[in-house]
């Protein structure tokens, strides 16, 4: 379980079976969510991503099953971000952003808003990829959309924090055209959501970046890619 950085009893207390006997992965693989056996019949008929996933998910239902509980989204969730948190290489990263964008919305939303912490703090570390992992970076901002909408189906009152929004709204300049995009593509579904709302936190926080991105322009710049202002005026 040191793998994943989680011993059970502090992160998982509610997730134990009422009959507190051990599983077995065979029998924690009958009970699995409907994401993890998706993720299983993909890597069966040969997709590459949702095989990598399938090692990181075994791993994660092998610490499950070792602390006695059940094999639940919540526990996947749980699972891959404490093991994202470690600061796992790429490949394995990525089959773990995998995972965790699967299970945030198989996860009750209000299990989601506990742990925004951890999950701003487990996508923060694949956030740090370097230039040449882009693609990270885009899983990455896909799981921090997923946890956007988990946080507005929580329930009135309900938001994302900034460390949740302060990623997303990061990326929003880059210079590589699909990190940019898939920013773009988060940044729009959160005004959304927020608007939605009446969240008027969040779209002040959003109204606040797009003026510094449109204020940092400079004629300077020949290629309209290289000018935050060309960014924030297309979002």
């Amino acid at each position: 379980s040191s793998r994943f950085g989680w011993d059970g009893s502090a992160s998982l207390p509610s997730l134990a079976p009422p009959c507190g006997r051990p599983r077995t992965p065979e029998g924690a693989m009958e009970a699995d969510p409907a994401f993890v056996k998706e993720i299983d019949a993909k890597a069966v008929k040969g997709d590459e991503a949702c095989k990598a996933a399938t090692v990181c998910l075994q791993a994660i239902r092998s610490v499950i099953c070792s602390n006695l509980a059940a094999p639940s989204p919540a526990a996947y969730f749980a699972g891959a971000a404490a093991a994202l948190q470690r600061g796992p290489p790429p490949a394995t990263a990525a089959a773990l952003l995998l995972v965790l964008r699967k299970a945030i919305p198989a996860t009750p939303a209000s299990a989601v808003c506990a742990r925004l912490n951890d999950l701003a703090a487990a996508v923060g570390v694949a956030l740090k990829a370097p230039p040449e992992d882009g693609a990270l970076i885009r899983q990455a901002l896909g799981c921090l959309m997923a946890a956007t909408d988990a946080a507005y189906g929580a329930g009135a009152g309900a938001r994302p924090n900034r460390k949740v929004l302060k990623p997303i709204f990061a990326f929003l300049g880059d210079a590589r055209a699909p990190v940019r995009h898939q920013a773009e593509l988060t940044a729009t579904v959160v005004v959304k959501r927020a608007a939605a709302a009446g969240d008027q936190q969040t779209l002040d926080f959003a109204s606040q970046h797009l003026v510094a991105m449109i204020g940092a322009g400079r004629p300077d710049k020949r290629r309209p890619d290289d000018v935050p202002a060309q960014h924030a005026l297309t979002l």
